[in-house]
C-alpha cells in the first residue's frame, strides 16, 4: 500500500512512497520495517532505526512524546523522545509466529495489543474458516514499557482493539471478545458467524462498530 498526500481538502492527490500513513497527535507517522517521521504534513520524512527486523504494523500514541509500534514475531517497540530512538520492549509476551496487528490506549499508561497468526491475517487468501489460528492479547500498565500475556490456546485470531472506557476493551477477529476488567478476562459477544471481523472502533462509551 502507498499512503497519499493531500491537499485543497482532497482536490489534488500526491503518491507518498511509503507503505502506510497515521496521524498522531501533532505529528505524522509513517511504519513498515522501517519508522520515518514527518513534521510538515507528509511531504518530506525522516527515517528512524528500527530495533527489530520484523514488519512493523500499527502505531498507538499516548502523548505527543512517548508511542509505541507493533508487528510480526509479537515485536513491539516504544519510543520517549518523540521517534527519535525506538527500544524493543516486548519479551514472550506471544508466540514468534504470531503478529500484533493493533495497539491501543486508553490513556497514557493502560493499553492493549492484540494479534495473531501472522501468515493467515496478513494475506487474507491464506484465511480458512475452518481452520484455528492461535490468537495473542498483551496488556500495558506503564505507557508501554512493560508489557503482559493475557492470552492462551483458546484465544481466537485478533486484528482490532478499541477502548469505549477505562476497564472496558473489545477484540475483534476471529471472534468478538469483550473485557470489563481492562483485559484480563475476555467474554464473546460475537453476534453471528462471519468470515473475519477486521476492525472494531467505539466513538464513546456505548456506541461503536464491529465489521
Amino acid at each position: 500500500l502507498y499512503p497519499w498526500s493531500i491537499g485543497c481538502f482532497g482536490a489534488t492527490w500526491v503518491i507518498v512512497p511509503c507503505q502506510e500513513f497515521i496521524q498522531g497527535p501533532d505529528l505524522n507517522w509513517m511504519y513498515t520495517s522501517a519508522i520515518l517521521q514527518t513534521t510538515d504534513g507528509g511531504l518530506s520524512w525522516t527515517k528512524y532505526t528500527s530495533p527489530v527486523r520484523s514488519d512493523l504494523l500499527v502505531v498507538a500514541f499516548t502523548d505527543s512524546v512517548h508511542a509505541c509500534i507493533a508487528g510480526q514475531g509479537g515485536s513491539i517497540c516504544r519510543t520517549s523522545d518523540r521517534g527519535a530512538t525506538w527500544h524493543f520492549v516486548t519479551d514472550n509476551v506471544t508466540d514468534a509466529s504470531n503478529g500484533f496487528f493493533d495497539v491501543s490506549f486508553v490513556n497514557d499508561a493502560c493499553g492493549a495489543a492484540v494479534g495473531g497468526f501472522c501468515m493467515a491475517l496478513a494475506i487474507p487468501s491464506f484465511y480458512r474458516p475452518d481452520t484455528t489460528y492461535p490468537g495473542a492479547i498483551a496488556l500495558t500498565s506503564d505507557g508501554g514499557v512493560t508489557w503482559r500475556r493475557c492470552s492462551d490456546d483458546q484465544t481466537p485470531a485478533l486484528s482490532s482493539v478499541s477502548y469505549p472506557a477505562r476497564d472496558t476493551v473489545f477484540a475483534a477477529g476471529e471472534d468478538v471478545l469483550r473485557s470489563t476488567n481492562g483485559g484480563t478476562t475476555w467474554t464473546s459477544v460475537a453476534p453471528g458467524q462471519v468470515v473475519y471481523y477486521v476492525g472494531v472502533r467505539f466513538f464513546d462509551g456505548r456506541n461503536g462498530y464491529v465489521a
